[in-house]
């Protein structure tokens, strides 16, 4: 609970937040002020085309993919 009664939330991007806070009687009482400090730089990169499909020998065969991490402080 936050000190106004309220639960606390919590959302993964920026986007999750804005899009909660466009529904219908859920604007904010307040404007955001502080923001989020990252323990890394935040690289943005531009979408690349999709790999070509793997050769049948190696379809079999999946990488796992890494594990999702957050760096807030």
């Amino acid at each position: 609970m936050t000190a106004g009664g309220a639960d606390e939330m919590f959302f993964k991007n920026l986007d999750d937040l804005v899009r909660h806070y466009k529904r219908k009687n859920r604007g904010l009482a307040m404007h955001l002020r502080h923001s989020v400090k990252r323990k890394t730089a935040m690289l943005i990169q531009s979408q690349k085309r999709p790999d070509p499909p793997d050769p049948p020998e190696e379809q079999g065969r999946q990488e796992p993919g890494p594990e999702e991490e957050h760096d807030y402080e």
